[in-house]
C-alpha cells in the first residue's frame, strides 16, 4: 500500500490534469461538488516598506502579497514550496505586458503543528525569471536537531511586489 505523501501526490498530480477550460466551462453546482483541497489563502494590498538609505529610514508605497499555507515535511524533513503555485497573480504572464516582480524584504513565519516537540527553520531564495518565483524551503528538525518527517506547518510569507514593463 502507498503511504500517505505518494497517495497526496497521486491526487495532485491526478486534479492537475484536469484541463483548465473544462473547469472554467463547469457550472457552479458541479464545482461545488468537486472535492478541491484548499492549499492557501492569499490577498494583494497596499503598503509600506522602510528603507535605509545614508544611516536614515525612509518609507516607500509598494503593493504587498501576503499568502498563508499549510504543508508537511516529507521523509527528508523539508518542504520544497515555490509561491507562485499559491497564488493565481500574474497566471500565466503574456508576452509584453507586466510580470510580477518580488522585491525585499522577504518575510517567512512558519509554525510547526505536530504532536511531539519539533522545530522549524525558513530558507528563502527569489528565482528571477518572467514573471519571478519565490521558493521557500521549510526545514522540520526534532528536539535533537535530526531532521524530522511529518511535521505539519502552518506558513506564511509577505513579500513587497512590483512591475516589471516588458
Amino acid at each position: 500500500m502507498a503511504n500517505r505523501e505518494e497517495l497526496l501526490q497521486a491526487f495532485e498530480s491526478a486534479l492537475n490534469e484536469i484541463p483548465a477550460e473544462v473547469i472554467a466551462e463547469a457550472d457552479a453546482g458541479e464545482v461545488a461538488r468537486a472535492p478541491r483541497p484548499r492549499v492557501a489563502t492569499y490577498t494583494v494590498g497596499d503598503g509600506t516598506v522602510t528603507i535605509r538609505h545614508g544611516g536614515r529610514e525612509h518609507c516607500i508605497d509598494l503593493r504587498l502579497l501576503d499568502v498563508a499555507g499549510s504543508s508537511v515535511t516529507g521523509g527528508d524533513g523539508t518542504i520544497q514550496i515555490r509561491l507562485n503555485r499559491f497564488h493565481c497573480l500574474d497566471r500565466p504572464p503574456a508576452a509584453g505586458q507586466n510580470t510580477l516582480v518580488y522585491e525585499t524584504p522577504v518575510n517567512v513565519v512558519a509554525t510547526a503543528r505536530s504532536a511531539t516537540p519539533s522545530f522549524v527553520t525558513v530558507q528563502t531564495q527569489v528565482i528571477s525569471g518572467a514573471p519571478d518565483d519565490l521558493s521557500i524551503s521549510l526545514f522540520g528538525w526534532d528536539a535533537g536537531g535530526n531532521p524530522l518527517a511529518g511535521v505539519r506547518i502552518n506558513w506564511r510569507c509577505i513579500v513587497p511586489l512590483s512591475e516589471n514593463i516588458g
